[in-house]
């Protein structure tokens, strides 16, 4: 094995390592459901917000009653200015404007996100489809005003503190369900470019493993599978309660 393996195995050194978490393969699932056949579904919520560069990302994650899947659907946005500088610069980054007309990206006015729009996107799924968060969880750190926004319009918030700590379990869980292939995503080409964005970053102490994703570089954007981490973290919080809501 490995000298770094040796000298952590022998004098319990802690043992840091990036790599990147899944293939292609595991990634890749082209099966979508009719947004209907979710109607009066409850959910679990997921939220990764951003102001400028990064986009920002709701999710929700939907089980059925006899389904081993989980369904997820997400939102993402991102502020003109981000999307006009990506063009007038020829980045490679991605396709945004394509994106936005095919509507899996909403594009706010100006320089930073308007997170009125992600509220508004999880009323919707409640007011048009009847699909219901019992929980969102989010990233306390970044999200201003937001949280009370969500409160007072009757969402049960959950902070989902964010590392390796609170992560680890849950992504572990995440990549078994993608190995297996039970994470039902509508082809969403935005999903699918994070997760193959992100990587694994590892710290192994006393031989037991912590897990949390990093950006494989500062242009591949990791915010929708962080967003869908926090809502999985929040259904494994939650799965006991939530499962006996399944209809």
């Amino acid at each position: 094995s490995s000298k770094k393996g040796i000298l952590c195995k022998g004098f319990n050194v802690r043992s840091n390592t990036e790599e990147k978490w899944l293939d292609f393969d595991i990634v890749n699932n082209e099966e979508t459901f009719e947004l209907e056949d979710l109607r009066g579904s409850y959910g679990i919520g997921g939220a990764d917000l951003s102001s400028t560069t990064d986009l920002t990302c709701a999710t929700l994650v939907v089980r059925k009653p006899n389904d081993n899947n989980f369904y997820v659907l997400q939102q993402y946005f991102l502020p003109q200015k981000r999307v006009d500088e990506v063009e007038d610069r020829d980045l490679k980054e991605a396709p945004y404007k394509l994106w936005a007309e095919k509507g899996w990206l909403t594009i706010s006015e100006g320089a930073t996100v308007d997170y009125k729009q992600v509220t508004q996107w999880f009323i919707d799924m409640v007011k048009q489809h009847n699909i219901r968060p019992l929980w969102i969880g989010y990233d306390a750190a970044l999200s201003g005003y937001w949280k009370e926004e969500m409160t007072s319009v009757g969402f049960q918030m959950e902070k989902i503190r964010q590392g390796p700590y609170t992560w680890t379990y849950p992504m572990k869980q995440l990549q078994g369900l993608f190995q297996e292939h039970r994470v039902i995503y509508q082809n969403n080409p935005i999903l699918r470019w994070c997760l193959m964005n992100t990587g694994k970053k590892s710290l192994n102490k006393d031989g037991i493993e912590s897990i949390q994703p990093v950006k494989q570089n500062s242009y591949r954007r990791i915010d929708g599978m962080v967003s869908l981490l926090n809502a999985i973290t929040s259904y494994y919080n939650h799965e006991e309660e939530y499962m006996r809501y399944l209809k």
